[in-house]
């Protein structure tokens, strides 16, 4: 688990979107991120690829594989 809260929301748009794959890629499969309300890792950065599920508003879980 990796709890990054109300960080990404003071980096420019470059360094949030490397912020959040730096942070995918330090998941293991089935782990899970929390992050502040106001932040979005998939809209900012994670794109498609990232392989993330939504649990909760705040909480996202990286897939298995």
């Amino acid at each position: 688990m990796i709890l990054c809260r109300n960080v990404a929301m003071y980096l420019q748009a470059g360094s949030a979107a490397r912020l959040w794959q730096q942070l995918h890629e330090a998941l293991c499969p089935g782990g899970a991120l929390v992050v502040g309300r106001a932040e979005r890792p998939g809209a900012d950065g994670l794109g498609p690829q990232a392989s993330v599920a939504r649990l909760a508003p705040c909480v996202f879980r990286r897939n298995q594989g």
